[in-house]
């Protein structure tokens, strides 16, 4: 059995390695007594390409501020909401894999397409829209929407060990980048002055692109991300190295504890990379129309505010950290029939660290079936139930459907966190 709840973009049980540290059948393990030839374990796993897809709305929701009847997006609703709009999408596609078994060790192979994106607008901005900077003269406000997207290919290899009660496994991972865009810590501090035209702006801009961007002046940024959002196999001229690791514990028969450590590594960022940057201080003193209506001269705001605007581009290469997760749960077996659970998650989200929760009740009715029903406990969002359904059938053919605030697919734009994913696989030749 167990529990879910990866964190923020996560797969919430969606890779083969986290199904098969919760919910692997008990035809898994090894016994050192003599079992009849159908009913031994299968040593070859090949694991069918699948998909998952997670989207969170911890803060603001689209549907907040959409206005049905105008069919547009309300900015005074979002200034009167008091939140930021964050915005979070994760997707895996896995190409799939194998998994083969001699004795007690497991080696592994797997392909999969990861994408991330991350948008964060806060409040501030949609006041600054609505209510104008009158409402801030004599402070200083701090700007700092945030950015990020990232689609990699991971390859991965890896052994696992089997002792008695005790399972260790490493994967080594190689990825290739698609794309990457960063904004990284980027904030333009404004400080406003008792004249509401007048103020002075602190520039600290740290944009890092790679596929996505390029960038010929502020008036002047081609999108190529299109180009290279999706791509067969990645670019190996944008490569990176990693690790993944888990366990599994039986101190008892009735109670496992399991972890994994997913991601930990760099990718180098080279194919069309470049970097953005301005650290200056630039003051604005309104527009003088006077000449305008005396002279006849035409005047722009538009060319006023692009010129204190100084942004240097340095075409150079890279680097970026993957954005790692950790999990630990703790499954306890109450009879045959029931099990229950918790786990605890946390998962770096290019900005912070983000921590969730899941209590979870497993059912097994009959055989390798079994039902699971838990809930996501984020510091935004309590309640956010989920469903898995596992099953493998005569040790040959199994899946894993989980759905997270399903009765919400429809109104994605409305839900603080929605959740899809189905893995299947097929087992093949028994052991001697």
């Amino acid at each position: 059995m167990v529990l879910g709840g990866q964190g923020l973009y996560a797969q919430f049980l969606s890779t083969y390695h986290e199904q098969q540290l919760a919910y692997s059948p008990e035809a898994n393990r090894y016994s050192n007594f003599y079992q009849p030839k159908s009913k031994r374990p299968k040593k070859l796993t090949y694991v069918l390409p699948s998909a998952s897809v997670t989207f969170l709305s911890p803060e603001l929701t689209y549907g907040e501020m959409y206005e049905i009847d105008k069919k547009t997006l309300s900015l005074v609703a979002a200034t009167e909401s008091g939140k930021d709009y964050n915005l979070q999408l994760n997707a895996r596609a896995s190409y799939g894999g194998l998994s083969y078994r001699v004795k007690n060790f497991n080696f592994s192979f797997f392909h999969e397409l990861i994408a991330d994106a991350h948008l964060n607008v806060p409040n501030q901005m949609f006041e600054l829209a609505t209510e104008g900077n009158n409402k801030f003269k004599d402070t200083t406000v701090d700007i700092n929407p945030y950015g990020y997207v990232q689609s990699t290919h991971k390859w991965s290899l890896g052994v696992d060990y089997q002792w008695e009660r005790l399972m260790t496994g490493i994967q080594f991972n190689v990825y290739t980048g698609n794309a990457h865009l960063n904004t990284n810590e980027s904030k333009l501090s404004i400080d406003f002055e008792e004249n509401f035209f007048e103020f002075g702006f602190d520039k600290d801009i740290d944009v890092e692109s790679s596929g996505v961007i390029n960038y010929h002046s502020v008036d002047s940024v081609d999108v190529i991300i299109t180009d290279h959002i999706i791509s067969g196999i990645g670019s190996f001229n944008n490569l990176g190295f990693g690790v993944s690791a888990q366990f599994k514990f039986e101190p008892i028969e009735s109670l496992k504890i399991f972890g994994r450590v997913e991601d930990l590594g760099y990718i180098r960022w080279n194919h069309q990379a470049e970097i953005l940057t301005d650290q200056s201080r630039s003051e604005f003193g309104g527009v003088d129309i006077r000449k305008s209506y005396v002279n006849g001269e035409t005047y722009s705001v538009q060319d006023t505010l692009y010129s204190k605007l100084s942004i240097d581009r340095q075409v150079t290469s890279f680097t970026s950290p993957l954005l790692y997760s950790l999990f630990l749960g703790v499954d306890y077996s109450v009879n045959n029939l029931l099990s229950v659970g918790v786990m605890i998650r946390t998962r770096n989200n290019g900005v912070k660290q983000l921590l969730f929760i899941e209590p979870q009740v497993t059912i097994r009715p009959i055989g390798n079936l079994s039902v699971s029903v838990g809930n996501i406990i984020t510091r935004s969002s309590a309640l956010n139930p989920k469903f898995v359904l596992q099953t493998e059938i005569s040790q040959t053919f199994g899946f894993n459907l989980a759905l997270v605030n399903p009765w919400k697919f429809g109104k994605y734009y409305e839900a603080n966190m929605l959740h899809a994913s189905l893995r299947m696989y097929v087992k093949l030749i028994r052991d001697n």
